[in-house]
C-alpha cells in the first residue's frame, strides 16, 4: 500500500471510517482465486450491510503488532475487540471467558 486513491465524494458518508482527511483512502484488491475465503466474506458483507468493502487495520493494542495466534488470542481477551477470526476459528466476545 504505497498510495491512496481518491475516494468520489457521494461516498464519503457511505464509508467514513476508511477516509483519510483528505477525501483519500488506501485500497487494497481481494481477488478469489489468490483468497477465496476473505473474497467472500467480503461478498457477505456486501449483502448484509450494501457496502462492498471491508477496513483492514493492524492488530495491535497498547503493543508491538501481533505476530501469531497466541499473540492474537492474548490481545483478543485484553481488549474490546467484538470477533477474532483465525483460519477456520471464529472467536466471538460473547463467547470469550467461557472457551478461551
Amino acid at each position: 500500500m504505497l498510495f491512496t486513491c481518491p475516494v468520489h465524494s457521494s461516498k464519503h458518508s457511505f464509508i467514513p471510517a476508511v477516509l483519510h482527511v483528505d477525501g483519500t483512502a488506501r485500497v487494497q484488491l481481494v481477488y478469489p482465486e489468490i483468497n477465496l475465503k476473505y473474497f467472500q466474506l467480503i461478498q457477505q458483507f456486501e449483502k448484509i450491510t450494501g457496502v462492498p468493502l471491508v477496513l483492514n487495520t493492524s492488530f495491535n493494542d497498547s503493543k508491538p503488532i501481533v505476530c501469531s495466534p497466541q499473540d492474537a488470542i492474548s490481545t483478543f481477551k485484553k481488549t474490546a475487540i467484538d470477533i477474532l477470526v483465525l483460519g477456520d476459528y471464529i472467536l466471538e466476545r460473547a463467547e470469550q471467558r467461557e472457551t478461551l
